[in-house]
């Protein structure tokens, strides 16, 4: 189990143009001598997740979609202190370049993983941070047709998960819950997917 850092590009047309000047700075080419660097999604990884998914039937595409990224922050072959100064100096290169959201639920940035200052490369002083509301679709099981979204929104003052399906719905206990909000709380908001199955 790992931490992870989660982002994505602005403008997701620019994924192809970010991936290769990443693949050109030598902060990338030493995580991808032990590990994988930082990446997005591009238009062909897309078209090809849809393509499988049309052909084989079943599925759905990848669990982010395009011009977003992952890092795995922890269980790496490499020192850790070496690996999370090179995401810190690739990402301050990126914000010199592109408009890049990190998403604020990303649990590297817990001060577990990354220094203060780091992060703060990461996030452009915390400006690149994005909001808190987050959104998910899961496929019903009895309706293959029918998608489900669970939301994180404000509630009360504060935040919650929600869910549009009928177990969420019409669940009268106080602390609502269903398998697809239960599915999010187990990803540990790791993914945060376009789609996805039960």
């Amino acid at each position: 189990m790992g931490a992870y850092l989660l982002y994505k590009l602005i403008n997701p047309e620019q994924a192809t143009e970010a991936c290769e000047f990443l693949d050109a700075q030598p902060e990338q080419k030493q995580l991808n001598q032990h590990h994988r660097g930082l990446w997005f999604w591009t238009p062909e990884d897309r078209e090809y997740e849809l393509r499988k998914l049309k052909e084989k039937g079943y599925g759905t595409p990848d669990y982010m979609k395009i011009g977003e990224g992952s890092w795995k922050a922890s269980g790496l072959s490499l020192e850790e202190e070496p690996c999370y100064e090179f995401v810190a100096r690739l990402f301050q290169k990126l914000h010199q370049h592109y408009q890049v959201k990190i998403y604020r639920h990303s649990c590297a940035l817990s001060n577990v993983y990354f220094t203060p200052e780091q992060i703060r490369m990461i996030t452009k002083n915390g400006n690149a941070l994005s909001s808190k509301k987050l959104e998910w679709e899961f496929r019903s099981e009895s309706n293959p047709d029918k998608w489900y979204q669970v939301k994180y929104q404000k509630y009360n003052g504060g935040y919650r998960l929600s869910c549009n399906c009928p177990i969420w719905v019409f669940n009268r206990r106080k602390n609502r819950t269903c398998k697809h909000t239960d599915m999010v709380v187990e990803m540990g908001n790791e993914y945060f997917c376009e789609k996805t199955t039960p």
